[in-house]
């Protein structure tokens, strides 16, 4: 019984005594890639017979109808491009595509109109809570414009900023 009551003495003192325990901080990390995603929901804009010398003609349907709009998916700001080729009428005729007019927006009430041209050109920053934008066109007709129909193909781009 003696040793019985040293041995518990001495597992009771093994147990008081302290055992150094060892730590540290780790940093974790990780980096979030910018994503966008877009969908254009318009194909085309039509202005249908305009006036020559007209100015500020608008498409049919109206852009106000919200029709020309885009819908966003993305974790980061953005920036809208917009390039074209000048209007041609395929048979010799042709004027500057400078003569089309675009904005963007997130609403369909739009302030600010950039004339396309044929260099890419930054139109519109966005930012990662939009989920659509809307799009306007205007259409200016030069004075003496030879009469025919015209077209001009655009390059819209959505690209993270």
């Amino acid at each position: 019984m003696k040793y019985a009551s040293l041995l518990s003495l001495l597992i009771l003192a093994l147990g008081l005594v302290a055992v150094p325990a060892y730590s540290d901080t780790v940093t974790v990390s990780a980096t979030v890639s910018p994503y966008i995603s877009v969908t254009f929901n318009y194909n085309a804009v039509d202005f249908g017979t305009v006036t020559v010398g007209s100015t500020d003609n608008h498409p049919t349907p109206d852009y106000t109808t919200g029709v020309y709009n885009v819908t966003i998916d993305t974790n980061t700001n953005y920036t809208v491009t917009v390039s074209g080729t000048d209007f041609s009428d395929g048979a010799g005729h042709t004027f500057s595509v400078a003569n089309l007019k675009m904005s963007v927006n997130t609403t369909t009430t739009f302030y600010n109109f950039s004339s396309v041209t044929t260099s890419s050109q930054t139109i519109y920053n966005g930012v990662d809570t939009d989920t659509i934008n809307y799009h306007a066109f205007l259409l200016d007709v030069p004075s003496g414009q030879y009469a025919a129909s015209y077209s001009s193909t655009l390059t819209i781009n959505y690209a993270t900023a």
